[in-house]
């Protein structure tokens, strides 16, 4: 391979997604709770909340992990573009 070609707009847009991604899962009880109230039956809205409310500790573990993974791939565009632009200011002798 004589070249490495990444799309760094891509990257971008994957950070996007994995910070609604995480904030879907981050407001996940609350939106049990709406859909809850939602369905109109005591029984089953008392099993989405408490399914919801389960989650809790395994949702946090799931947040924290998005997170940390939407940060890396921001920091890779963020240093591929940077890396470009160097290597370019240095073919052409800009500073």
């Amino acid at each position: 391979m004589d070249k490495l070609k990444v799309e760094t707009s891509d990257l971008r847009t994957i950070s996007d997604a994995l910070l609604v991604i995480g904030t879907e899962f981050q407001d996940a009880n609350e939106n049990s709770d709406t859909l809850a109230e939602a369905v109109g039956e005591d029984e089953l809205a008392g099993r989405i909340k408490d399914f919801a409310q389960n989650w809790d500790v395994r949702r946090k573990d799931f947040v924290d992990k998005i997170s940390k993974l939407q940060q890396n791939v921001q920091h890779g565009a963020d240093s591929f573009e940077k890396t470009d632009k160097q290597l370019a200011d240095g073919l052409t002798g800009d500073n």
